[in-house]
């Protein structure tokens, strides 16, 4: 799954959750130094993207405008995800960068 938004800013937003962000490793420019957690499945395509693979107990990351989710499970989390970054509610969490999910 993948997916963008707009706001009534025009700002994008960019989601994915599961192997959805397989669909943006050709873009290395949007997932490069981007914290991300998605399905182990499409993991070295977006770690050679140059994303960072971070470990998240609620499996949902969020970097600016990008909300990501590891799989369909937490489908219901990653909606409240993005409905938080809409609305200006989210609050970045320093966390570990560590590349092995």
């Amino acid at each position: 799954m993948c997916g963008w938004t707009i706001t009534p800013a025009s700002s994008w937003r960019r989601t994915t959750l599961a192997y959805g962000l397989w669909i943006l490793t050709p873009r290395p420019d949007l997932l490069r130094g981007r914290r991300v957690t998605c399905h182990e499945v499409v993991r070295a395509d977006v770690l050679n993207a140059g994303a960072v693979c971070t470990p998240s107990p609620e499996k949902i990351v969020a970097d600016g405008d990008l909300v990501t989710g590891y799989s369909s499970r937490e489908v219901h989390e990653f909606i409240e995800a993005i409905a938080r970054v809409i609305s200006g509610r989210h609050v970045e969490r320093s966390g570990d960068h560590d590349s092995d999910e």
